[in-house]
């Protein structure tokens, strides 16, 4: 098929500094891979006569999914699909696809790193010495982790591998999941609701996915409740938590620390955050290895290719709440 008559499918607003790996699957498939880039309107009209879609970054809403006339599939890169309206592409016959699976280990690795990194002052320390100033004293010492305990949000595949590398180091473990199991919970692992984690934890971390009723899982209300001071990591998704309540917690000193690979409004950051020692942000980097930037670049395009063709993906998405 000659590559100009190819039905097109496109990738949307993507950082790749080379796309032969996907144009590669797609002519092989018999699809020409175009390089879409901007917002809204922008976007819809150089798309809308797209076979496919590889989201990267996008806002696809039911008004971009109305627009599309061709459209069989849309894959995404990655766990979350918040930025896809998948009831509207389902409707129209559109099928949605991510790859949930990927880099568990690398992003639940990056979390651990992030909670020993707050809970040994390691950011502090390092600036201070930066500056300068070689005195310990400079940093309030940190609470011996054997007795403290850990409240993890979100016992999934990320959450498990998590606690399996920070159990050897702390007292207990309270997992806040509606789909874990007591009796198959780990030595140490215990079952508890967010007051529990709330009361005890002296460290958070986050792992759940972003949907209603996680929106803001953590917002002014819980960080009221916190009576430990806690240490609080997300590297799952921004939207988990409410940005200003965040902001007012550290400000009213009820957390200790926070790491942060994940915002609400990424590459976005709040001024306050940038300029607190026991803040630490990286660039919703967790996931990032080497072999995972082949997997799941691989696998998307892969994804959408079965869409095409009518057949179903390795991993459609479900339907979102409401």
């Amino acid at each position: 098929m000659n590559k100009n008559n190819s039905p097109k499918v496109h990738i949307l607003n993507h950082e790749h500094d080379d796309l032969s790996l996907e144009r590669d699957i797609f002519s092989k498939a018999g699809y020409e891979l175009v390089e879409a880039f901007g917002r809204d309107e922008e976007l819809i009209e150089q798309v809308k006569d797209t076979r496919g879609l590889l989201h990267i970054y996008a806002n696809i809403d039911a008004t971009f999914v109305n627009a599309l006339t061709q459209c069989k599939g849309v894959s995404r890169p990655g766990t979350g699909y918040e930025t896809v309206d998948v009831n509207a592409c389902r409707a129209k016959g559109i099928e949605v696809a991510h790859i949930p699976d990927y880099g568990d280990g690398e992003v639940a690795t990056h979390a651990a790193a992030l909670m020993l990194s707050l809970q040994q002052r390691v950011n502090e320390h390092a600036s201070y010495t930066r500056a300068g100033i070689w005195d310990f004293k400079k940093v309030i010492a940190p609470r011996r982790m054997k007795n403290s305990v850990l409240g993890v949000i979100g016992y999934g595949r990320i959450g498990k591998e998590f606690v399996e590398r920070m159990l050897p180091f702390v007292q207990k473990v309270i997992v806040v999941d509606p789909f874990a199991v007591k009796e198959r919970l780990p030595d140490r692992v215990e079952l508890g609701g967010l007051d529990d984690i709330c009361e005890q934890a002296h460290m958070i971390s986050l792992h759940c996915p972003l949907m209603p009723s996680t929106s803001h899982i953590l917002n002014d209300a819980v960080f009221e409740k916190m009576q430990q001071k806690p240490i609080l990591v997300n590297a799952s998704r921004g939207g988990l938590i409410d940005t200003d309540a965040l902001i007012r917690a550290l400000d009213g000193d009820l957390l200790t620390a926070v790491a942060l690979d994940v915002l609400e409004d990424e590459p976005n950051i709040p001024q306050s955050l940038k300029e607190r020692q026991n803040v630490i942000i990286t660039p919703h980097v967790g996931w990032f290895s080497a072999s995972n930037i082949i997997e799941v670049r691989t696998r998307t395009a892969q994804n959408l290719v079965s869409m095409l063709r009518g057949e179903t993906p390795d991993r459609p998405v479900p339907m979102q709440e409401g």
